[in-house]
């Protein structure tokens, strides 16, 4: 006889274990993070190549009024420029050069001194930051990035006030206005950011460096050389002299310099498009609000004229350029993020759907024989009407075939063949009938030419029945439950039972006459432990609450829950519950509450 079907879930290989995390490679890091540092004390030294050529001379240098070059080390370089800075301010006193510098109102010497003072924070920091680069896998990017922009914008500070201090005096172009000594360390990192932008973001990170370059092309306009632009007064104690055009004027380079900032930081960023599209938006307004000023001051004619036109569009259009570039991703970003929302949406209520269509099921379903399931065999309504399958078996056994039914007039739960442990039960007191006597064989018609035939064989001993079988083969005759029969005393017999009409027992020919058509009392069933694994959980729920636990946890049908560890009856399934544990309320719309009830009981004891 073929033991009862059991369900066996191999656990897999690392369940409840965390997957290692894949380990991204950092070597470019640490790299950008060395290039920072090199160029942020190599721009110190860069000004002592003016010994070879001339281009190297720079314009912030030792040469200061109250120090001859003579008396300043490296007076060529940058380095001299913050050693005479810096004695300056310890031969005036402390409180004397900031009275003096704050007095005199001029808004490039608090710069400068800005300047200086983020050089030696840079300096510094640079080789902080490169050290833990190399000590950190997960700090390498942060140190290498913020590095790199503090040099940067350390450099391109210095180099575009000279341009811009030059520019205002000068009034046209010359070659000594672009200060080689701090360019090339700021060029340097602009292309290192630049490069690492579109290596890490791609399509926001080309984006992010568009707009960094219509900013400076802004830049470019407002400070070209011999423009109105230009010439106006950003003097903070200078301001009340001409009001409209002074204030927009420092309003417009606190709102540019703001935004440098912004974007030289955000160069590798990926979000955030509405803050670039509102701070693009304000620039623009800014230029806008200075253009007027210097029209209303200076006239249309001037401010449209030979000098002033190509200034005011390149500015201008550089604003707006930045402002509709930033707002155009700005919505882009938007509409895919309500269009993924929508599918998200859809797809959960196509998913609650097909919740709602499993908890009602179609009439046909597969039919369940009551030697694989032997719960099914007390629910025969649940069998969908089906042919009967040709049934081939042994000498000597007995095959039951079941009959689907015709109709079923409720959907009814799907059943898993859970394994469960149960004490056996009785069966019911009934009068034991007399032993059926064993049926002659029939003999078979001889062909008057055929040879004698030779000796049939022994019948093959049968495998005794268990007593869940024996009472199972008595329920499809109609009878109570008999003893188990001698083995010589056993034939083949086939039984045939359809499913929702009064039961049948078919006998052999001899015994036909004694068959009867009359429906018994069912017995009660007798339930065999002996095949079957004992799982201390799995034993305490009801049927109901069997098939609604196969459903989810062993079966899936509600999702791939593979963040849980497979559930293995009979095994060692600690893990399983205490993860379960976390996601009980994610389960609310799956379960009953009754085993929802359960589920936390048993975690909680375990």
């Amino acid at each position: 006889m073929n033991e009862l079907q059991q369900v066996i879930v191999e656990e897999p290989e690392n369940a409840g274990m965390d997957a290692p995390e894949e380990r991204k490679p950092v070597g470019g890091y640490r790299a950008l993070a060395v290039i920072a540092f090199l160029c942020a004390v190599g721009g110190l030294f860069i000004g002592l190549l003016y010994a070879f050529s001339g281009i190297f001379l720079g314009n912030f240098n030792g040469n200061l009024d109250t120090f001859d070059a003579e008396n300043v080390p490296l007076a060529d370089s940058l380095f001299g420029y913050v050693y005479a800075y810096f004695a300056t301010i310890f031969s005036q006193g402390v409180g004397t050069f900031f009275s003096n510098m704050f007095s005199q109102g001029n808004t490039a010497n608090i710069l400068e001194f800005g300047l200086l003072i983020l050089l030696c924070v840079t300096i510094v920091l640079s080789l902080v930051l490169m050290i833990v680069s190399f000590c950190s896998r997960k700090a390498a990017k942060n140190c290498a990035m913020t590095s790199a922009i503090l040099v940067f914008l350390t450099y391109a500070g210095y180099f575009l006030l000279s341009y811009y201090l030059l520019s205002a005096a000068r009034g046209e172009f010359g070659g000594s206005m672009v200060d080689v000594t701090v360019g090339i360390p700021a060029g340097v990192m602009l292309i290192a950011l630049i490069v690492t932008a579109l290596a890490r973001r791609k399509g926001p990170g080309l984006v992010n460096t568009l707009s960094f370059l219509l900013l400076a092309a802004a830049v470019f306009g407002l400070t070209y050389p011999g423009s109105a632009m230009v010439g106006a007064d950003v003097w903070y104690t200078h301001i009340a002299d001409n009001l409209f055009v002074n204030l927009t004027a420092f309003i417009l380079m606190a709102v540019v310099i703001l935004n440098f900032i912004i974007s030289a930081i955000r160069l590798s960023a990926k979000k955030a498009y509405v803050f670039d599209a509102v701070r693009f938006g304000i620039l623009l307004i800014a230029v806008a609000l200075a253009i007027v000023a210097q029209i209303l001051d200076k006239t249309v004619e001037v401010m449209f004229g030979s000098a002033n036109l190509l200034p005011v569009i390149l500015s201008a259009a550089a604003a707006l350029a930045a402002f509709l570039l930033a707002l155009i991703v700005a919505i882009v970003k938007a509409c895919k993020k309500n269009a993924k929302e929508a599918q998200e949406e859809s797809a959960e209520i196509g998913e609650n759907n097909a919740l709602l269509a499993q908890a009602q099921p179609a009439a046909a379903t597969q039919p369940v024989t009551a030697a694989a399931q032997p719960e099914a065999a007390e629910q025969p309504s649940a069998v969908t009407a089906a042919e009967p399958a040709a049934v081939t078996a042994a000498p000597g056994t007995t095959v039951i075939v079941q009959q689907p039914a015709p109709v079923q007039q409720q959907p009814a739960t799907p059943i898993y063949a859970v394994p469960f442990f149960a004490a056996p039960m009785a069966p019911a007191a009934a009068p034991t009938p007399a032993p059926e006597p064993a049926p002659a064989p029939a003999e078979e018609p001889k062909a008057a030419s055929a040879p004698a035939p030779a000796p049939a064989p022994a019948p093959a001993e049968e495998t005794p029945m268990s007593e869940f079988e024996r009472s199972m083969a008595a329920l499809a005759r109609g009878i109570a439950p008999e003893p188990e029969p001698a083995p010589a005393q056993q034939t083949t017999s086939y039984t045939y039972m359809p499913a929702g009409a009064p039961q049948s027992a078919y006998t052999p020919a001899a015994n036909r006459q004694t068959a009867s058509y009359a429906r018994p009392a069912a017995p009660a069933a007798v339930y065999d432990p002996t095949p079957y694994t004992y799982d201390a959980f799995v034993n305490m729920l009801t049927p109901q609450e069997r098939n609604e636990f196969g459903d989810l946890f062993i079966a899936g049908r509600y999702g791939d829950l593979n963040y849980l560890p497979a559930y293995v009856i009979g095994g060692d399934n600690r893990e399983f519950f205490h993860k379960v544990f976390i996601y009980l309320g994610k389960f609310r719309n799956h379960i009953s509450p009754e085993l929802l009830g359960k589920l936390y009981d048993y975690v909680s004891r375990l």
